[in-house]
């Protein structure tokens, strides 16, 4: 005589699933990770003099960057 499984595989009806709740905003992927990741920045709320020092840091960096490249180039 055949043996009935323990539970059935199948997918319950649709009367005997659990309600789930509708999902959030933010759990809806949306924007791709670039696109939060660019909004995310322009939202970044920081002090003035925080701001154009951290600007003017990495226009230094690059600047020295530029700088030590083209002592490189002239000297080669």
């Amino acid at each position: 005589m055949p043996q009935e499984p323990a539970f059935s595989l199948a997918t319950p009806p649709l009367r005997q699933r659990p309600h789930w709740p509708p999902r959030a905003s933010w759990q809806v992927a949306r924007a791709s990770p670039l696109r939060r990741l660019w909004l995310a920045l322009l939202n970044l709320r920081l002090h003035p003099l925080l701001r154009e020092g951290m600007v003017g840091g990495i226009i230094g960096i690059l600047a020295g960057w530029v700088i030590a490249w083209a002592a490189l180039w002239l000297t080669a």
